[in-house]
């Protein structure tokens, strides 16, 4: 279980570090200087999307690990 662990608590870390950058290019987004450029408001949202993505995906990714902690814990348990 311990290895489970490990991963979870680096999923977490992901999804904290993703969240961080889509608030940074959310900020980046709301200055006129990048909505007023739509070369840069373009490459900004680009990024901005695929990291939405990827959060998405590693939510996923720790639902699932959390389930298998909470699975091997129970066995444990027993």
């Amino acid at each position: 279980m311990n290895t489970v662990q490990k991963k979870l608590q680096q999923v977490e870390k992901e999804v904290m570090d993703l969240e961080t950058k889509i608030k940074v290019n959310e900020d980046e987004m709301a200055k006129p200087s990048v909505y007023g450029d739509p070369y840069k408001l373009a490459e900004v949202n680009e990024a901005y999307e695929k990291q939405k993505q990827q959060l998405e995906q590693k939510n996923t990714e720790w639902e699932n690990l959390a389930e298998e902690v909470d699975r091997l814990e129970g066995e444990i348990g027993e």
